[in-house]
């Protein structure tokens, strides 16, 4: 990748600005238009002026420092899934931005589809995209109704039973695993979203939200025991979802829900703070940005993200059995 260097002279009488190539692993080069100080031993070239110190430090930093301009950011995200994931995106690069850190954001996400559906989609490439390499964590987002087969009201509140609630997941688990075998094949890791329940209150139970966290538990049971390159590589679990049964309840659907699927922007804040939360391993009780939301509610958030990441652990009932 060339990288071009500007140094604009001033009050220098053969020049006044030069133009360095440099390709990473190569010695710098240059050509500048005229640069009597690089040919004194001329005759006919002798600078009017000295060259000053300060000046020729500066273009030597320009020459030997090309990294300057490819620095990597300090954590690059890619998230695939579908709408449920909303502006977390957006609100997790600025929360990042505020502490100071770069976070690069990478979306392959399609509206309403399951992991699997990624799989020979040229438009939107997952395992293509993985391949690139580059990302140090790879966000799976899945919605209630896409990890069970036909939409919650007719597969969750008709009695489906917790060994048929698991085979119509196993399309969803299968297309995870090798997700997760190639993004640990890059060296990055996987982070598995725990995801919501829908908006009304008759779809919000604890009945309804067991087993869908129940799958995620199987999901990262699963990838942590995959062996890849000679090792087992471990996910993350973010509970989001708890998170939105809690916030549902506290602020009430009108406020913490856009429409039956999806989130307000609150809501999608509450994403973003549990995702830095658990990524990074911080206390989000001091985060400086809070969205230009009610202040009152995004400090319950970070109250309720720094309880789940302290004292969050796996469900001591198997609904699935």
């Amino acid at each position: 990748m060339l990288t071009l260097f500007v140094a604009k002279l001033a009050q220098l009488d053969y020049f006044d600005f030069m133009v360095v190539g440099v390709r990473k692993g190569q010695t710098a080069s240059y050509k500048p238009r005229m640069l009597p100080f690089l040919t004194a031993t001329s005759s006919h070239l002798k600078p009017k002026i000295a060259m000053p110190t300060t000046r020729l430090l500066f273009i030597s930093l320009a020459l030997s420092l090309p990294a300057l301009a490819q620095q990597k950011p300090d954590r690059s995200l890619l998230f695939i899934g579908n709408s449920m994931i909303g502006r977390s995106m957006h609100h997790v690069k600025m929360i990042a931005q505020a502490e100071g850190k770069d976070w690069k954001i990478t979306p392959v996400t399609k509206g309403g589809a399951r992991l699997e559906k990624f799989k020979g989609d040229k438009e939107h490439d997952a395992l293509g995209t993985i391949a690139k390499g580059g990302f140090t964590d790879v966000v799976f987002v899945q919605g209630t109704s896409y990890w069970f087969e036909g939409p919650p009201t007719d597969s969750l509140r008709k009695g489906m039973s917790p060994a048929d609630r698991l085979a119509t997941a196993e399309k969803t688990l299968a297309a995870a695993q090798e997700m997760h075998e190639h993004i640990a094949a890059t060296g990055a890791r996987t982070v598995l979203y725990l995801g919501y329940p829908h908006m009304p209150a008759a779809e919000r139970t604890a009945e309804l939200f067991a087993p869908l966290e129940a799958i995620h538990w199987v999901m990262k049971d699963r990838l942590d025991a995959l062996t890849v390159k000679g090792k087992t590589h471990p996910t993350l679990l973010v509970p989001n979802g708890v998170l939105w049964m809690r916030g549902a309840e506290k602020w009430g659907e009108a406020v913490w829900y856009k429409d039956l699927r999806h989130g307000s922007d609150l809501a999608y804040y509450a994403n973003a703070v549990m995702f830095y939360t658990f990524m990074e391993g911080i206390d989000p009780r001091k985060l400086k940005y809070d969205g230009e939301l009610p202040p009152e509610q995004t400090k319950w958030i970070k109250e309720q993200a720094w309880e789940l990441s302290q004292n969050y652990k796996r469900p001591t009932e198997d609904v699935l059995k």
